[in-house]
């Protein structure tokens, strides 16, 4: 009987990692989506203020007044689409390049982009 709790050992083992892995896989495509959300948004604030700035620029008026919200808000996305991505990286445990902000693989030394020394 030894020879059959080894082998259930074994199963219970893989097992365990097989699920640890789906639940990292999981987290990682949940910022995933969760980056796309917010690049969404930016990008509808973006066209927003395009649109309006594009008008006004038409009409020979200078756009100082009523941006205040949407930029704030913008900024507020920027900074959660930074996060997120800091989020997905660590997950996956990769680093951005400083030079060009690709991802790269944490033993990296050279950025896979650029070419750009990572440590």
């Amino acid at each position: 009987m030894g020879t059959f709790d080894d082998v259930m050992e074994n199963a219970r083992n893989a097992a365990q990692a097989a699920g640890k892995k789906i639940g990292e896989t999981a987290d990682i495509t949940k910022l995933k989506l969760q980056a796309v959300s917010i690049r969404g948004d930016m990008k509808r604030i973006y066209e927003s203020l395009g649109k309006d700035m594009y008008k006004m620029i038409k009409n020979g008026k200078l756009a100082k007044d009523g941006y205040e919200a949407e930029t704030e808000k913008l900024d507020e996305l920027s900074n959660q689409l930074s996060m997120t991505l800091k989020l997905i990286d660590k997950a996956k445990g990769s680093i951005k390049c400083p030079v060009c902000g690709q991802s790269c693989s944490h033993d990296s030394i050279y950025c896979k982009k650029c070419g750009s020394k990572l440590k």
